[in-house]
């Protein structure tokens, strides 16, 4: 007869109590017995939550005929993460809490905290939440194209092990991103996932053919193929999706308060290059011309991401303007740089001064002192 799985676990919970009876405010569930899928095969995911500070020396990982049964702690605060997806992903980790069935409560307040986690995960899945999930998306994405870049050495170096590896850390992360972008999790797991995934809007075209052919193949340069196409029209799901976002409200006046530490940027760039400092020249007028072009992509509303996104697609508002393209100049030529850090330096004073907005500089420190008199007379009145 197949083991009752469910005895084993009264026998854990119970013995749990009268070791630590005051220290356990749930025990759970969940897995395959939660969602009523479970075989003869099936372990029994459970678990405990210790209470706030709590660390009782329960914890049990043991075969009983064979089957596993693995009794470990989550705290709260990890169990919050796994709801919000923050802790091993959104992908994979909200199932466990979504599924959790108890087999005890120590009080009202634990029960409440655990319905609270749960309502926390279907809202992520709503409308409402869907810009919030878009951004996650978009954050999570260079995991995709750091996992690629092992993909292609383990291609060129590696066993054909190595290549398996790196193909399922390949596809954990493009799966981060899809799940994100979906709003919707792997409540099985990678078990069933391509019946999982194909409930999802959002996939990259022939999605499920390419992953069988991803980890089934040994041609390397197939594998290489696929993934890059999947990186590629995964990314380009993402920006459809980021060009769904809501405008951000912004106003031009907070490029005027930016004003004096990019004009020190500015400043140290021009020293560095008369120093003769190529790297160093390089590296800072990349930070500013970068950090100028994110500004005016807020001011248009346009969410950015430096991880994320390539430089033409942030600075689509400073190229309209005209302004200086330092980064397209050559880093040896410390002279021309210089000059044209100092022209994208009055090129933009200038387009703020049309623009009316405030600039915080003093000639003195007598109209800097001014300055601060005014305005704690203005703070008083």
């Amino acid at each position: 007869m197949p083991m009752d799985v469910f005895a084993v676990a009264d026998l854990l919970t119970r013995h749990a109590l009268q070791t630590c009876p005051d220290q356990i405010d749930l025990v759970g569930y969940y897995g395959s017995h939660a969602q009523g899928t479970a075989t003869e095969r099936s372990d029994l995911d459970i678990f405990y939550v210790p209470a706030d500070g709590a660390q009782p020396p329960i914890h049990r990982s043991i075969l009983i005929d064979g089957v596993l049964f693995d009794f470990w702690g989550i705290s709260w605060a990890t169990l919050e993460g796994f709801a919000l997806g923050t802790v091993r992903g959104w992908a994979l980790a909200p199932a466990l809490v979504w599924h959790t069935q108890t087999l005890h409560v120590r009080s009202g307040e634990a029960a409440a905290r655990l319905a609270a986690l749960k309502r926390r995960i279907a809202h992520l899945q709503t409308t409402e939440a869907r810009p919030e999930m878009i951004r996650r998306a978009l954050a999570a994405f260079p995991m995709t194209l750091a996992h690629l870049g092992n993909l292609r050495l383990a291609s060129a170096e590696g066993e054909i092990s190595d290549v398996r590896y790196a193909v399922w850390q390949f596809l954990g992360a493009v799966l981060e991103s899809l799940a994100l972008l979906n709003q919707r999790f792997l409540s099985r797991g990678y078990a069933d996932l391509l019946t999982q995934t194909r409930e999802w809007t959002s996939l990259p075209e022939h999605f499920a053919d390419r992953l069988l052919l991803l980890i089934s193949t040994e041609d390397r340069a197939l594998i290489l193929n696929i993934a890059e196409r999947l990186a590629v029209e995964t990314r380009r799901l993402l920006r459809a999706a980021q060009a769904t976002l809501p405008p951000e409200e912004t106003t031009p006046d907070f490029l005027g308060g930016a004003y004096p530490e990019l004009r020190g940027t500015f400043d140290k760039a021009v020293s560095l290059a008369e120093r003769g400092d190529i790297a160093g020249t390089s590296a800072t007028v990349r930070a500013g011309q970068y950090e100028l072009a994110r500004m005016l992509a807020g001011l248009t509303g346009s969410g950015w991401d430096g991880n994320f996104h390539r430089y033409g697609e942030l600075a689509e508002r400073y190229r309209e303007l005209d302004l200086p393209d330092l980064m397209a100049l050559r880093a040896d030529n410390l002279d021309v740089l210089a000059a044209a850090v100092r022209l994208l330096d009055e090129e933009w004073r200038q387009w703020l001064r049309a623009k009316f907005v405030p600039i915080p500089e003093f000639e003195t420190l007598e109209d800097f002192r001014r300055s601060l008199d005014d305005t704690d007379q203005s703070n008083q009145s």
